[in-house]
């Protein structure tokens, strides 16, 4: 039976986190004039306009409408950010395979400092990286392209993504794959025929992973990207436009807030009972041995 005072923090910590998502689930569904409201409205009759982003939405401030010049826009953004990040998800799962499977199952020298490294590599912010990836990305002709922004997105989403596989290597029975050398597998039909389909669950988890780290950024795209191959989120850009010359357009922004946060609930609602099981995998088996 749960004590008072922790019964109250898993409250307090409840509202802390369902309290701001609510309250961008409602503005989304409020008109321009009820968003605006200097007093917060509870009871209103919902509308979906926000969520047509069309130029019908009008400010109601200034009259203008929010989304002008821009509105036929948001498809082509949304189709990007789909199809860059299931690009870099691809890219990142077949290296990082390959990778993970040869740190696991053979002795290469230096092997530890390069998972190392890839790891501190993972951590380092990637706006330190912006300056030369524009320039070398210039220079050959990947600027503003689909497949430039998706290598960039499977090198930062390679190391989790080989963290996560080689657990799962570590972790898979030797024995298993001696007996398919004995039948005459060559070390590619060992992976993909006897390996692989008994760590699905594995390649599952890290293809999450390397597609949210696709899904979300925002560096990238601002910076490698002008209007060909730019993402999603690249719309804040231009709602911090509108915040400089004095539009406001809650309603809006909440709700292409919301239409990038569902992709990301999606995921993790599917995977929560596997998401501990993709980092601890291969742990017991070696403190066996």
């Amino acid at each position: 039976m749960l004590s008072i005072p922790r019964f109250a923090l898993i409250g307090l910590w409840l509202f802390m986190v369902l309290f701001p998502l609510s309250w961008i689930v409602l503005t989304s569904l409020k008109s321009s004039e009820v968003a605006v409201s200097k007093i917060p409205i509870f009871i209103f009759t919902p509308t979906l306009q926000n969520y047509e982003f069309g130029s019908s939405i009008i400010d109601p401030h200034t009259g203008e409408p929010v989304f002008a010049g821009i509105a036929g826009q948001f498809p082509r953004f949304l189709g990007n950010s789909i199809v860059i990040a299931l690009a870099s998800a691809g890219i990142a799962i077949v290296a990082g395979m390959l990778l993970a499977y040869s740190l696991s199952r053979y002795k290469v020298v230096g092997g530890t400092a390069l998972l190392t490294y890839m790891l501190t590599l993972h951590a380092v912010t990637p706006i330190v990286f912006t300056p030369a990836l524009y320039e070398l990305f210039k220079r050959i002709g990947l600027q503003d392209t689909h497949i430039g922004l998706s290598l960039v997105y499977a090198t930062f989403a390679l190391p989790l993504t080989v963290w996560i596989l080689k657990n799962f290597f570590d972790g898979f029975p030797r024995s298993l794959e001696d007996a398919a050398k004995v039948d005459g597998a060559s070390t590619f039909d060992i992976l993909f025929r006897v390996v692989l389909p008994q760590i699905k669950i594995g390649l599952v988890v890290a293809a999450v992973f390397a597609f949210t780290v696709a899904w979300n950024d925002f560096i990238f795209t601002l910076t490698l990207t002008e209007t060909k191959a730019a993402t999603f989120v690249f719309l804040a850009d231009y709602f911090d436009d509108l915040l400089r010359i004095g539009v406001l357009a809650p309603g809006p922004l909440a709700s292409m807030s919301l239409v990038h946060m569902l992709p990301s609930f999606v995921f993790a609602f599917l995977i929560q009972r596997y998401l501990l099981i993709g980092f601890s995998a291969g742990t017991i088996r070696r403190e066996v041995d």
